[in-house]
């Protein structure tokens, strides 16, 4: 007897029991990838000197000041805070000028206002020397070392008037600027 050609006859069912698992091995054989973006930014400066990291930001810490404390006097202790200057390069410029900026007090020109709860105070800023530092004005430029240059200052609560203070908790915002020469 001849025989003729064998078919092979399969069911959808059958089928798919062949092809699925073959494309599941392709799947997971894909890498899956997620594509995101990073921004870089920044400003390269030419400056002489490099901020010390323990100088970029501070808190200066008044603590707790009684407030009949203004009875006699119109200011509290000073609190000491300076700016580092490190790595200098005085060939790159060998003096620099400060200019702290914030907000002036309405009440007591030359002075930096506080929010909070507290009220009749502001902060008063002095160099090295005593000599009044004013919101967002230039002090004289003061000459840097080569390596580290130390700026000193101090800081200051101011009472408008003993029977104007009224207690609380209070903040005052204030930036240095640095510019070379």
């Amino acid at each position: 007897m001849k025989k003729g050609p064998r078919r092979l006859c399969r069911t959808f069912p059958d089928v798919l029991k062949v092809i699925l698992p073959g494309i599941a091995l392709c799947l997971c054989s894909l890498e899956l990838k997620a594509a995101s973006d990073v921004e870089f930014s920044g400003t390269l400066v030419a400056a002489p000197c490099v901020v010390a990291t323990d100088s970029e930001e501070q808190t200066v810490n008044f603590g707790s000041i009684a407030a009949k404390a203004f009875i006699n006097n119109d200011r509290s202790n000073p609190e000491s805070f300076q700016i580092r200057l490190e790595e200098c390069d005085l060939s790159m410029g060998s003096q620099v000028v400060v200019t702290f900026n914030g907000v002036e007090d309405a009440d007591q020109p030359g002075t930096f206002t506080v929010e909070g709860a507290a009220k009749g105070i502001a902060v008063v800023l002095e160099d090295s020397k005593g000599r009044a530092i004013l919101p967002n004005e230039s002090l004289a430029s003061v000459e840097i070392s080569a390596g580290e240059t130390v700026l000193e200052y101090r800081a200051q609560i101011k009472a408008l008037a003993a029977g104007r203070v009224k207690e609380g908790d209070f903040t005052s915002n204030v930036t240095f600027m640095l510019e070379y020469e």
